[in-house]
């Protein structure tokens, strides 16, 4: 899995234009979600314990990942369901964010082991949510079918996590000597010619930032579980994430306040 998403998340932030990502989202979740519905619906016919699974189940705990057009994330979502129709959800989500603008580049000293770098970038940055919300019950389960459809808003606080981004710098020290050092990167200081690559991730936990700010998320679940004891679900929506100051990604390139994120993601869990 780490393999496959680490492929993706490459893909989407380096290979695709900012535009198609979230159109590449949506087409690909549409036709796997329409192809699992169809499937769901003939294996239904064949479901012994219809009875069982159509049974009203009052709360549900999910636990998931999802990839989006600026990086990927982790998600814990509560529901509490006061009907068939409708249930209010508590989301936890954590997630890495990229400005769209990123572009790698390749080391001059690629031949002495400099690795490949993203050239103005400032911070690593992470968001961190808590949202509340509602959906809404579109398809439900029925014998003949499988697959719970459901659509809804969600609201919340988010906190914006900056970790300075490090660069191995070839640092004159001196009658032409040059020396290896990791240093966060300061375009005031530091020449194309002078990095040698990027540096160790691990740098700079010690010097965090924070930004906060607010998200508003729509979504639409597509629960194949089959039953509604089981969280078997794929979800698919767009994060708008606002900060109070602009998120401070980039060092020269002009910074955003504003996000507009499409995701797509997985959830697994049981109601009760």
């Amino acid at each position: 899995m780490t393999f496959f998403g680490s492929i993706a998340v490459y893909y989407f932030g380096n290979l695709v234009p900012e535009m198609e990502k979230l159109r590449f989202l949506l087409l690909g979740v549409f036709c796997w979600a329409i192809w699992m519905v169809s499937l769901s619906s003939v294996q239904a016919q064949f479901d012994p314990e219809t009875a069982d699974r159509l049974v009203f189940r009052k709360t549900g705990l999910g636990f998931g990942a999802h990839i989006s057009t600026t990086g990927i994330g982790i998600d814990v979502q509560y529901f509490k369901r006061p009907s068939e129709q409708w249930e209010w959800t508590i989301l936890f989500r954590a997630a890495s964010v990229s400005d769209p603008r990123e572009r790698r580049v390749k080391s001059l000293y690629s031949d002495q082991g400099g690795k490949d770098f993203v050239y103005d970038k400032l911070n690593y940055a992470y968001t961190v949510s808590l949202l509340y919300g509602w959906q809404r019950t579109l398809f439900n389960l029925d014998p003949y079918n499988q697959t719970t459809i459901k659509t809804g808003l969600a609201f919340g606080p988010t906190l914006g996590i900056l970790k300075p981004y490090y660069l191995d710098v070839a640092v004159n020290v001196g009658n032409n000597i040059y020396e290896l050092r990791s240093l966060p990167y300061n375009p005031s200081t530091m020449a194309f010619s002078d990095i040698v690559g990027e540096g160790n991730f691990s740098l700079g936990t010690d010097e965090l930032k924070y930004a906060p700010g607010m998200t508003l998320r729509w979504n639409t679940m597509f629960n194949m579980g089959g039953s509604k004891a089981k969280i078997r679900a794929v979800n698919v929506g767009l994060d708008a994430h606002f900060f109070f100051n602009k998120l401070r990604i980039m060092a020269v390139t002009e910074n955003r306040q504003f996000y507009m994120i499409g995701f797509v993601g997985f959830l697994f869990g049981s109601s009760h």
